[in-house]
């Protein structure tokens, strides 16, 4: 059974999950993450970024998706970080792959590209959580922690953009996105 997320130091101390009370900070969150990036040094970032935060554990890296759907069925590791646009096999290929080998898998698109068209591909192949690599040392704790929790992350500034995409498609965002999204 997964854990529910802690807050860290650097956010308020409690989270508000969908549909549940207030988790307290002395709950922990054991994640294990596999990080897949063409780039050993946003690799090495990230991981120095997650080597900071109470409850994340790194188990593997991948320099491709191919990569990435080969160590996730050796490690099944409970998050899966992925950059979209790779060699040899890009994000999106490579969530739906592993989707089809653990459809519970949780994986977190990583990228600069914020088009409509990228966004609905990452959610289509069963991504949970869509982050842009600017504001990583940002959202990456709280979003991760999120996912775990079985909610989907949107950054704020995208949600804004997705004009296009039916309110179905995004079932699972958290309702704090879906308001700044549909304006309710």
């Amino acid at each position: 059974a997964r854990r529910r997320p802690a807050t860290n130091s650097h956010l308020t101390t409690t989270i508000h999950i969908q549909g549940t009370a207030m988790l307290e900070a002395s709950e922990i969150l054991n994640a294990t993450i596999l990080i897949v990036d063409d780039h050993s040094v946003v690799r090495a970032g990230i991981r120095a970024l997650l080597n900071t935060e109470p409850g994340f554990k790194v188990v593997g890296e991948a320099e491709n998706g191919a990569k990435a759907v080969e160590i996730y069925g050796k490690l099944q590791p409970q998050l899966v970080l992925m950059d979209l646009r790779m060699p040899i096999l890009d994000g999106v290929k490579a969530t739906r792959s592993i989707r089809q080998l653990d459809p519970q898998a949780l994986v977190v698109i990583l990228t600069t590209h914020q088009g409509d068209d990228e966004v609905r591909a990452a959610f289509d192949a069963g991504a949970m959580g869509y982050l842009l690599k600017n504001n990583l040392g940002d959202d990456l704790p709280t979003a991760l922690r999120a996912v775990v929790d079985g909610e989907r992350w949107v950054p704020e500034e995208i949600a804004k953009k997705l004009q296009t995409i039916p309110y179905e498609v995004l079932s699972g965002i958290s309702q704090r996105v879906k308001r700044v999204y549909y304006y309710e």
